[in-house]
């Protein structure tokens, strides 16, 4: 076990600055990481438990020698310190206080039953839940099972001047003439499109121009 001397680290602990990934970002955009005051410690390394090209940099080292007075040496990374699993709650991936170091709890995964409370299994890796209600979602968007999907429920999903319809939000409107040519505006504000208009009738004159009355009593 480490010797953590956190009387005399604390001040120096909470007063450095850290670079660490605080979010892991599945879908769409690419990690975002930025400096932060040591005030809540953060896993560095991505979610495969190495660097990558787009993953930060983490700081290589063969003994405690080779790391700040905040974190030691783990795997061959200087990891972030931690007396309690409390430390390590809230990273990018699932953590635990190892040997007074936060690493990675789990490697692998086959399901999100498989991870921990507020984690997901994301390419057989637990990671961070994006979401855990549809107001964590960002507009047009909704959470399904801890994952944030396109799609809406009702119009306070969607945009401006956007209404939702089928699970999807689409252009709104207040009136017809809003609309592409063929389409009206249904009672509950989006576009769709026109239904055609049966007109019955018992002879040709009775028809719009260029149709005639079928034996059945419709224009075509």
């Amino acid at each position: 076990m480490r010797t953590l001397y956190f009387t005399a680290l604390t001040a120096i602990v909470f007063m450095m600055t850290i670079t660490g990934c605080k979010t892991y970002h599945i879908y769409g955009n690419p990690e975002q990481c930025k400096a932060y005051k040591g005030d809540k410690i953060v896993c560095t390394f991505d979610k495969n438990g190495t660097t990558t090209p787009t993953s930060p940099q983490e700081t290589a080292c063969q003994t405690d020698t080779d790391c700040p007075a905040s974190s030691a040496c783990a795997q061959g990374y200087c990891r972030p310190l931690c007396r309690t699993e409390a430390d390590c709650k809230g990273q990018s991936v699932d953590c635990s206080c190892t040997d007074n170091v936060c690493t990675p709890k789990k490697t692998t995964c086959e399901n999100d039953r498989s991870c921990g409370a507020g984690m997901i299994c994301e390419g057989k890796v637990c990671v961070k839940a994006e979401c855990s209600a549809d107001n964590t979602c960002n507009q047009g968007s909704i959470c399904v099972q801890n994952r944030c999907k396109a799609g809406c429920r009702d119009n306070n999903d969607c945009g401006a001047e956007q209404a939702c319809h089928s699970g999807k939000c689409i252009k709104s409107c207040r009136a017809s003439c809003e609309c592409a040519e063929g389409e009206v505006c249904h009672t509950d504000g989006y576009c769709q499109k026109a239904e055609a208009k049966v007109h019955t009738c018992q002879v040709d004159c009775e028809c719009p121009s260029g149709q005639t009355c079928q034996s059945n009593g419709v224009c075509q």
